[in-house]
């Protein structure tokens, strides 16, 4: 995955969460006036950066406890959504998501975390 699967995992993101895709398009559309990554590095940053915070903010506010780990690894960044609460989580309820930034990571693992809720 890379910044070319981006505008696929949007895509998947407006079947699943439509308010999610919302808020993501708005924010990309009137902040910089752009709906793609390009290449120059600032913009490519903040369109990962609005991605990615409008992903955790779904995440925080999601009634079931949702919780959010992330990390680097050689591959490059995985995301770990899951149920629970502190102390506790279950193991039954797991998604990752894997990929060289962390916006399409987390978007991954989020996509697949809300599928799996149906």
């Amino acid at each position: 995955m890379s910044d070319a699967n981006i505008p696929a995992l949007l895509e998947e993101l407006w079947e699943v969460d439509f308010e999610t895709w919302k808020d993501i398009r708005f924010l990309l559309l009137n902040s910089m006036m752009f709906s793609e990554p390009r290449e120059i590095p600032l913009e490519q940053h903040i369109y990962h950066d609005i991605i990615q915070g409008c992903i955790q903010r779904a995440i925080a506010a999601h009634p079931d406890h949702w919780i959010l780990s992330m990390w680097t690894c050689p591959a490059g960044w995985q995301v770990m959504i899951r149920r629970g609460q502190k102390g506790y989580t279950d193991p039954e309820y797991m998604h990752i998501g894997e990929d060289d930034t962390p916006a399409t990571a987390l978007l991954a693992a989020y996509i697949e975390a809300v599928r799996a809720m149906r």
